[in-house]
């Protein structure tokens, strides 16, 4: 009678290189994903850092500048909001342009002024509405006078709105195109700025005029001209 013996040990190096062939398009993907998303992330986390800085800085002039800041910044970023909506309409658009056919710069050139053209319209009526914050504050049930110094501070942020909405079409416009890291650069540089700023002109320090909360405003509507500015050096 013949022995029949039959050998089912793998070896562990082939069954390794299966596995992570196997996964390679996984890593692939994260890869990409990591790349483009964390960058986003980071810009997103520094826009939040700017009116943070705002409010941390007036924080020493007192509970009532806080607390009016406060309000102000919710009131503006209210209605920043309704902006915001064509800008991100850019990426999604340009993002399917450039993978039909990536080398179509036509359309997508086209889709850029559109979400330029969107945002300068809607300027207008959030500009109005910001203008006239302190009555509204006041007919919502806010302290007189919180609304009274939250007024003249969001209509000192209203005089960067535009510069704020080409900003993020522009980073909309980089994203899609998959640069994520200019309007990072942009944004970090920006932070740095505005919390110079803000000591100066809050605190009236290099020889800048003390201003107090107004001071706070006027930094974060000139860093936002800036950090619109900056695209045409990258």
């Amino acid at each position: 009678m013949t022995e029949i013996v039959t050998n089912n040990t793998l070896d562990p190096r082939s069954t390794r290189a299966s596995v992570i062939a196997r996964l390679q398009p996984w890593f692939t993907e994260a890869r990409a994903l990591l790349s483009l998303g964390l960058p986003l992330i980071a810009t997103q986390l520094a826009h939040m850092a700017m009116p943070t800085t705002d409010i941390l800085m007036l924080g020493v002039l007192g509970q009532e500048a806080l607390a009016a800041a406060a309000l102000a910044t919710t009131a503006y970023v209210f209605l920043w909001l309704i902006g915001l909506g064509p800008a991100s309409a850019v990426a999604p658009v340009i993002a399917q342009i450039v993978g039909a056919n990536p080398s179509d710069r036509a359309r997508v050139r086209v889709a850029l002024r559109m979400g330029f053209w969107s945002v300068l319209m809607l300027c207008v009526p959030i500009g109005i509405g910001l203008f006239f914050a302190e009555e509204a504050l006041l007919a919502l049930g806010q302290a007189p006078e919180l609304a009274r110094l939250a007024g003249p501070y969001v209509q000192v942020l209203s005089l960067g709105l535009p510069f704020s909405f080409g900003f993020n079409v522009l980073r909309n416009f980089s994203t899609a195109l998959g640069r994520p890291r200019p309007p990072l650069a942009i944004m970090c540089a920006g932070v740095l700025l505005n919390i110079v700023l803000d000591y100066a002109l809050i605190f009236g320090r290099f020889g800048m005029p003390e201003m107090g909360m107004i001071g706070a405003a006027f930094s974060t509507a000139l860093v936002t001209a800036f950090c619109f500015s900056r695209w045409r050096a990258l």
